[in-house]
């Protein structure tokens, strides 16, 4: 230390060799902390907790906790308002074209979960977030998808394993007008009480509410 001090400082002038010397010693040492650094932030070893850091977990813990209300509203089937679109959840809409991708979350970054090839196929919608809407299918399946791609227009599934007959009257003693095979899907013009006016192709008549899977048990339809 002492012949360091000695030469950097020789006759009262600094050594220019032993300077240049000490600076690029610093920047290799100050390198090779940060690489350190990083590498252990990368490979977990060590994350320090940060003021950014600190946020997101507690952002992590509101969504959590948003999650959990949004749970207990569905289960005690109170009534939910979608922030984004100030309609009711849950409710029932139907899709708008032959080609619907159902993704794993609200955006196209997240994985393609379901292809719906069914145009008007009813779906329940059970969540929003921005212009993505996260639908169930009659199974229980189903993921987000993006707004543009649900209609408001009402359908409904024959939700049965045998055929049933399109009425002309609210009666079951009404003259039969078409019989409907399970699966077929119908537009429903209007409900009241047990029954449901629909339309399938060229047939519109009424059919009983509990066979079909789109409309919620006491839900009037004009």
């Amino acid at each position: 230390m002492l012949y360091f001090q000695r030469n950097l400082f020789y006759s009262g002038h600094i050594n220019s060799k032993y300077v240049v010397s000490f600076i690029v010693s610093g920047l290799l040492l100050f390198s090779l902390l940060s690489f350190a650094q990083a590498y252990a932030q990368e490979t977990g070893e060590h994350k320090p907790e940060t003021k950014l850091e600190k946020t997101l977990d507690k952002q992590v813990s509101e969504i959590s906790a948003q999650k959990n209300i949004d749970e207990n509203d569905q289960m005690t089937n109170e009534p939910v308002i979608g922030e984004n679109s100030g309609l009711k959840l849950p409710r029932f809409v139907s899709l708008s074209s032959s080609k619907v991708r159902a993704r794993s979350g609200p955006g196209l970054r997240y994985p393609i979960e379901w292809i719906y090839t069914r145009d008007g196929l009813p779906v329940e919608v059970v969540k929003e977030f921005e212009n993505w809407r996260k639908i169930l299918d009659i199974d229980g399946q189903g993921g987000w998808v993006h707004v543009s791609l649900l209609s408001g227009d009402r359908t409904a599934l024959i939700n049965t394993n045998e055929i049933v007959m399109m009425r002309d009257a609210p009666l079951e003693s009404s003259r039969a007008l078409a019989r409907l095979e399970p699966t077929v899907v119908v537009d429903i013009e209007r409900c009241l009480d047990s029954w449901c006016r629909i339309r399938r192709a060229d047939f519109s008549g009424w059919i009983e509410r509990n066979f079909l899977w789109g409309i919620y048990a006491g839900e009037e339809i004009n």
